[in-house]
């Protein structure tokens, strides 16, 4: 006897197949949006600060992110990433709160997915910017457990072997993500590992280069341009190094860029007052310097001495009146500033004496 099955029956099967067929194309659609939101997303954070927009555009990839899967290990890492990167105080120093709660979402995303990458990958950042080495290295082994042969793996280990002061480590890692990586962030992060490689063997012209190639790789951040501002004022190119500084705060206004200005100006005035003795050139340096870094007490005590040489030199009491003012403004600073007591008696017998 045949085995009869009703129209009716047939319909059914055939809508349950397609709604299925129908929800697996939809999930499927979802997941694709979330990959494309994440790396878009990640683009971002990683183009921050040198687009300040970056931030705004992140933030609203990942609310998009979250609008299609608010418990994705994609959203929590991305937004743990987006925290910890603008949270940067300066250095290898980030606000520690943030770094909390960064690890916070990684680990979340860790437990939706244990072997998504990434979750590791920044896990081992935020142990690193916590300082705790032996954490970073048992997190970047559970990284290349999933993924062995990755770049980012390798980033990793030549991040953890630069707080470990592994030189030869550094550099074989850092070649070793040139050669096999094209990501952006990954050359960067290769080519700052190669500036502290050179910059620890003293070879101070390659570690130049170094510095040349991230403002080229990143031309509208600020960041390589004030780290550069630093680099010259240590070899003594303080004319160079203000233009640098200059352009980083043209770009963003921030702390690191004032100081690294501020040190590059009190240089410069150290080189004009003392071995060129120019010191009406010298003045303009040092009230540059003071008003970048109110901190440094050496550039109120350069300025003292500017004003010494107006005073005595036209036997000016005004004159001697504002470095003695200076030289007090030092001491108060830096108690022990042995220099400027000296100049305040000197500057103290020339007061009494063209009094008289």
């Amino acid at each position: 006897m045949l085995n009869r099955t009703s129209p009716m029956k047939c319909i059914s099967a055939l809508v349950v197949c397609y709604l299925a067929v129908g929800l697996s194309c939809q999930a499927q659609a979802g997941q694709a949006d979330e990959q494309r939101l994440y790396r878009m997303a990640m683009e971002h954070i990683g183009e921050y600060p040198a687009d300040q927009q970056a931030y705004v555009k992140a933030k609203g990839l990942i609310r998009q992110l979250g609008a299609i899967n608010q418990k994705s290990p994609l959203t929590y890492v991305a937004a743990g990433r987006l925290i910890y990167e603008s949270a940067y105080i300066g250095g290898h120093e980030i606000e520690p709160e943030a770094l909390r709660r960064a690890r916070n979402l990684f680990s979340m995303a860790m437990r939706l997915d244990p072997r998504f990458l990434d979750a590791y990958i920044y896990t081992t950042y935020v142990c690193l910017f916590e300082n705790k080495i032996a954490e970073a290295r048992i997190i970047a082994q559970q990284a290349a457990n999933i993924a062995q042969d990755s770049a980012q793996v390798a980033m990793l280990y030549g991040q953890i072997a630069m707080s470990e002061n592994n030189v030869q480590e550094v550099e074989e890692r850092a070649i070793a993500v040139l050669r096999d990586s094209r990501d952006k962030m990954l050359i960067r992060q290769s080519h700052i590992m190669l500036r502290w490689v050179f910059e620890n063997r003293e070879r101070y012209d390659l570690a130049e280069k170094e510095y040349q190639i991230l403002i080229q790789l990143q031309p509208t951040s600020p960041w390589p341009k004030s780290g550069y501002s630093q680099f010259l004022t240590e070899h003594g190119r303080y004319v160079e190094a203000i233009d640098q500084a200059q352009q980083a705060l043209a770009i963003m206004n921030y702390g690191m860029a004032h100081l690294a200005l501020g040190e590059a100006h009190y240089w410069r005035g150290v080189e004009l007052l003392w071995t060129h003795k120019q010191h009406q050139k010298a003045e303009p340096h040092f009230e540059k310097a003071i008003l970048h870094d109110p901190t440094n007490a050496n550039a109120h005590y350069g300025l003292g001495s500017v004003y010494l040489f107006y005073g005595y030199d036209h036997r000016n009491l005004a004159e001697l009146r504002m470095a003695e003012k200076e030289y007090l403004k030092t001491i108060e600073m830096k108690p022990d500033h042995e220099q400027a007591r000296g100049s305040l008696q000197q500057v103290r017998q020339y007061l009494e004496a063209f009094r008289k």
